[in-house]
């Protein structure tokens, strides 16, 4: 996986939101809470600065080629995080911990050098530290395709990515296995990293989100996102997987239906240690600031998130 990736779904897995005065208000935040975490899963994928297979076929058998284009995942990883407001709440803010738990399955292809395609499914399962937020523990499956286009310029030190992707997402009750939401996702997104040196690879990308949700027992408003993002990836010891990334993300979220737009900051470190191919460890700190043209819904919060991440490839 390229070290761009890392940058963006270390920025992915930042927030989440919850509690306002009013009752309505207030559910909303709940379920935007939710909506804020799925992006965690995405973390998930793999291993950093991963070396790419060349793509010459000539004089391999069918097997041979084939096993060049298509390969498969499966990966595990559990979740721990801390934060000074778990649900992102603007007066009353809650301490609390979370714990989720990971698995998934991926199949992509590699038509070419540059064209990609990646189909996975993902199973999740958050809880809450505090024995009366556990009504909103909650479990949650994911289908994502993705089509992406990738190119090296200058020298194979400019990394332009192209992905187009759309996922499918159910939400459950844990406790009482009641369906809670359902969302599409449609994703553009234009990523840029530039190869400058062996232990310093700054990163760029925008990216387009819509977001479509439906509720059985609520309204949810569907919203347009847009993310722009900035990372730098240093890799201080060299022959060995660890890498430190500061990084900052700006989004806009603007709701359909309902007269709110939030604009959120939210600059973060994370520190990454690969010490073998199938294992990975991550510590994340972030600080996130939302305003939101709605009453009761701007926060701020301060958290730390540790990954372990397993991941099995063939």
């Amino acid at each position: 996986m390229r070290i761009h990736v890392s940058i963006l779904l270390t920025l992915a897995v930042l927030t989440h939101g919850l509690h306002a005065a009013p009752k309505a208000t207030r559910r909303s935040n709940i379920i935007q809470s939710r909506l804020r975490l799925l992006p965690r899963v995405n973390f998930q994928r793999s291993g950093l600065g991963e070396e790419e297979a060349g793509t010459i076929t000539a004089g391999m058998g069918w097997y041979e080629k084939l096993s060049r284009i298509l390969s498969m995942q499966f990966r595990t990883s559990s979740m721990f995080s801390v934060t000074d407001n778990v649900f992102n709440t603007q007066s009353d803010a809650q301490s609390d911990t979370q714990y989720a738990q990971f698995a998934g399955l991926s199949l992509d292809a590699e038509f070419s050098e540059h064209w990609a395609f990646s189909n996975t499914f993902d199973e999740s399962w958050f809880y809450y530290g505090r024995a009366d937020n556990a009504s909103e523990d909650f479990v949650s499956s994911t289908f994502r395709q993705m089509l992406s286009y990738d190119r090296v310029f200058f020298d194979k030190k400019l990394d332009v990515n192209l992905p187009l992707s759309w996922e499918f997402s159910r939400l459950f009750n844990r406790a009482t296995g009641a369906r809670t939401l359902d969302s599409h996702t449609y994703r553009a997104a234009a990523e840029f990293s530039w190869f400058c040196r062996p232990w310093f690879t700054p990163a760029w990308s925008y990216e387009y989100f819509y977001q479509d949700n439906g509720s059985p027992t609520d309204f949810v408003p569907g919203k347009h996102k847009h993310n722009l993002n900035l990372g730098v990836t240093f890799t201080p010891f060299k022959g060995h997987k660890f890498y430190l990334i500061p990084s900052v993300q700006y989004s806009v979220e603007q709701f359909i239906h309902v007269v709110r737009t939030d604009r959120i900051w939210t600059p973060a470190v994370t520190m990454t240690w690969q010490p073998f191919k199938c294992l990975a460890f991550d510590v994340i700190g972030t600080y996130t600031r939302s305003a939101s043209t709605q009453d009761d819904s701007s926060y701020k919060v301060f958290s730390t998130t540790i990954f372990a991440r397993l991941f099995f490839d063939w």
